[in-house]
């Protein structure tokens, strides 16, 4: 029996007051008991168990998808603990480890996880997936991209997802190591040198930094968008953590060239924030930009975004009420 179709099944039926009879006559069949009326007392039984699971289950992805995890995970594991055997596809048992996994608790997801694939072994790739999400949460390791590296050259199935992550890995440690590479530029400049002239070594740190800091809003897009599922399933959007809401999106700048030229320029964001396209006009005429070009100033205006949050902390004029 496929419990992922009868749930939904149970969720299609539930506006009608008369669904639970029809369902279990509906389980009854797929059980392989014929109808339900002319069961023995023993299969009625079990039919009314499979329809209990069914609904508890369907009611526990519900609370799920509303991001109440905590809820969702006492359902899902009280399922697990009375009905085992009524779990036969394993979602009940992979939904614990989601669960757990959205809550921020790696260690007892990455258990329930195995436990679910020991239990489910058809599981085992997806919960090789998942597991390597919550790997990619942390520091990443070289065994870790060494594995994925393994995994995206193969020619099997998990290829694509491999990849993914594998793309996920590297552009971490990238990061890590811009952030490195600033570090001993710093150190550089500050110890004693023979060079007499200026050293570049601060200037090149603090280049280091700003692309440092320009992948990691990348990276940090990514995954809010496209990285694990529990960031999709648990992660507020950082504006709206932050309590900050754009309410006017456009801004002005007048900029002469070198040989004098005047030019005035205006950017109006889009107004939905998932919307990243920015219109740009130049003396009031637009300007097409490359996806590289528009990737760029959406990453500058977050920063522009979150110096002045912070300025505005600073000095005490975030705790007025603007008008």
């Amino acid at each position: 029996m496929d419990t992922r179709v009868i749930r939904s099944q149970v969720h299609r039926a539930r506006p009608s007051s008369g669904y639970r009879p029809a369902l279990i006559a509906l389980l009854a069949a797929l059980l392989g008991h014929g109808a339900a009326r002319a069961q023995p007392v023993a299969d009625a039984d079990a039919v009314e168990r499979s329809v209990y699971f069914v609904e508890k289950s369907t009611e526990a992805t519900e609370l799920l998808s509303r991001n109440k995890l905590q809820e969702a995970l006492a359902a899902f594991q009280e399922l697990a603990a009375r009905y085992p055997d009524l779990d036969e596809d394993g979602y009940v048992a992979m939904a614990i480890g989601d669960c757990l996994a959205g809550l921020g608790r790696d260690a007892e997801a990455r258990d329930a996880y195995r436990a679910a694939a020991a239990a489910h072994p058809a599981l085992a790739s997806s919960v090789n997936q998942r597991i390597t999400d919550l790997e990619l949460a942390g520091e990443v390791s070289d065994a870790l991209i060494e594995r994925l590296r393994m995994a995206a050259a193969s020619a099997d199935k998990g290829r694509y997802a491999a990849a993914w992550q594998l793309g996920r890995a590297l552009q971490k440690r990238a990061k890590a190591l811009l952030i490195e590479a600033a570090a001993a530029f710093r150190t550089a400049s500050e110890a004693d040198t023979p060079v007499s002239r200026p050293d570049p070594g601060l200037a090149h740190a603090r280049a280091l930094e700003a692309l440092a800091a320009d992948l990691g809003s990348l990276i940090d897009r990514l995954e809010d968008g496209w990285g694990s599922a529990r960031r999709a399933m648990r992660l507020p959007d950082k504006r709206e953590a932050a309590g900050a809401a754009t309410e006017n999106r456009t801004a002005e700048w007048v900029l002469r060239t070198k040989d004098g030229r005047r030019i005035e320029f205006r950017m109006k964001w889009a107004a939905e924030a998932c919307d990243s396209r920015t219109e740009v006009t130049a003396n009031g005429k637009p300007l097409k930009l490359s996806d590289n070009q528009q990737s760029a100033l959406k990453r500058h205006e977050d920063e522009i975004r979150a110096i002045l949050l912070q300025a505005a902390e600073e000095t005490g004029e975030a705790g007025r009420r603007g008008k």
